[in-house]
């Protein structure tokens, strides 16, 4: 999947970026999932992050990956 998102990466066209892609999809689709927090110290919540584990948008993305 990510070499394909690479072969069709156009930076001018917004529905071939992949990051556009994952702001628009991936992200809110993992956030009805329950998802609220992230590695990197920020919640959707705004509440304080204090159990990081594997249930976040990083973790969940690398699970999607490795499995």
């Amino acid at each position: 999947m990510v070499l394909y998102e690479l072969a069709g990466f156009e930076p001018s066209k917004p529905v071939l970026n992949p990051m556009w892609r994952q702001g628009m999809f991936v992200i809110p689709f993992m956030t009805c999932l329950g998802i609220t927090n992230s590695w990197g110290g920020w919640s959707i919540t705004r509440g304080t992050v204090t159990n990081l584990g594997i249930w976040n948008y990083e973790g969940v993305d690398g699970a999607h990956i490795m499995f």
